[in-house]
């Protein structure tokens, strides 16, 4: 595994958040906030909304693989919830901090969802031929993998089910192969060709269910970018 340059703690300025999160200013009433951004992982399961001590967050219901732009939350100790219709599928707790970003999760299948949190320190390189990104892997039931890219001669060492590395800076690329191998194996699980530009943050997760026959709840990667 080679050695990488992480990226030191620091949320994206003032410009970042404006450009990427919902205006809706409605749920917060001017008050010291954070900001959260909720992402559909878990294979079946659609319609997903985000709420936060029973009050939705701004944002779009989501089907799998979609996410919303972030949004505002007020400073504190949140209880969140994956809600479909009027029901409750998932809980976990959220202290949210000033100016803090966080990427939330729905992940597992729809009748065992896990919300699982991440502190998103987003940065972007001074280098314009460099790339920030992270990698989870959140597919629940995939054996301990790897991640190779293409245009690097190591991997980026091995995750477990939520699992997460830290932002780590590396050569930009376009339209170059990603690589998720089984670490006990060897053998190549995904193959995806991807583009990683100059001077942007992305985060990079595993998703789907490891051996579905399912075309849309297969293990997959999928990019997004911030």
């Amino acid at each position: 595994m080679r050695k990488f340059k992480l990226v030191g703690m620091a949320a994206f300025a003032l410009a970042f958040a404006v450009s990427c999160l919902n205006n809706s200013d409605d749920f917060i009433d001017n008050q010291e906030s954070g900001w959260v951004v909720f992402v559909n992982a878990s294979p079946g399961s659609n319609q997903l909304r985000l709420y936060a001590d029973d009050s939705p967050v701004p944002g779009e219901a989501l089907n799998y693989g979609e996410f919303n732009s972030y949004a505002r939350l007020p400073v504190g100790e949140k209880q969140i919830s994956a809600r479909q219709g009027s029901s409750s599928l998932a809980t976990s707790s959220l202290t949210v901090e000033l100016n803090g970003f966080y990427g939330v999760y729905a992940v597992n299948m729809p009748d065992h969802m896990e919300l699982v949190t991440y502190l998103d320190n987003h940065s972007v390189s001074e280098n314009i031929n460099k790339t920030v990104f992270r990698f989870m892997q959140l597919s629940y039931n995939t054996p301990t993998v790897k991640l190779k890219f293409e245009t690097e001669d190591e991997d980026f060492g091995e995750y477990n089910f939520k699992e997460s590395s830290p932002f780590m800076e590396v050569q930009s690329f376009d339209e170059k192969n990603v690589y998720l191998i089984d670490e006990a194996t060897g053998d190549t699980l995904v193959t995806k060709k991807i583009s990683m530009l100059g001077r942007k943050s992305y985060v990079l997760f595993s998703k789907g269910e490891f051996g579905s026959t399912s075309e849309n709840q297969k293990l997959d990667l999928q990019l997004i970018p911030f």
